[in-house]
């Protein structure tokens, strides 16, 4: 009877220990990505800082804000739904639209190689650009 509360004490010290030791482990962990964000966050602001020691300051260059002409902005296109073309997924639209490709008129545009590239179109797929062209100029007339 005299062990019960030894076995007791025993295993409320034990956990306690196992506790300790988990929340060690667990802020270490969690200090160490802390401390790897900030070196990249300082990476980061030290590239910034590069970059704008490389732009032109406007007091060097002798312009005013006034003195640029201003830009009118490019008529909006509408996006063609580029997955409407048999073989373009959403992977494959989103790396089109990247590269600038939005309308089936910018599809036809293009080199089936051009169109490979872009996509990143693996050896063994069987997807063939050329098709999309083909596709995209038929699409691009019923409109």
């Amino acid at each position: 009877m005299k062990r019960t509360p030894k076995i007791l004490l025993g295993i409320l010290i034990g956990g306690l220990i196992g506790l300790i030791v988990w929340y060690w482990q667990k802020s270490t962990s969690a200090e160490a990505g802390a401390l790897d964000l900030l070196d990249r966050m300082a990476a980061v602001e030290k590239r910034l800082r590069e970059l704008q020691g490389k732009l032109p300051q406007r007091q060097h260059a002798g312009l005013d804000i006034t003195d640029l002409p201003s830009r009118q902005a490019a008529p909006a296109v509408a996006p063609d739904d580029l997955q409407a073309i048999n073989g373009i997924g959403p992977t494959y639209a989103r790396r089109l639209q990247a590269a600038g490709i939005v309308t089936f008129a910018d599809l036809a545009a293009q080199s089936a190689d051009r169109l490979r590239e872009l996509t990143q179109i693996k050896p063994w797929h069987v997807h063939n650009p050329a098709e999309w062209i083909e596709e995209a100029r038929l699409r691009r007339g019923a409109d």
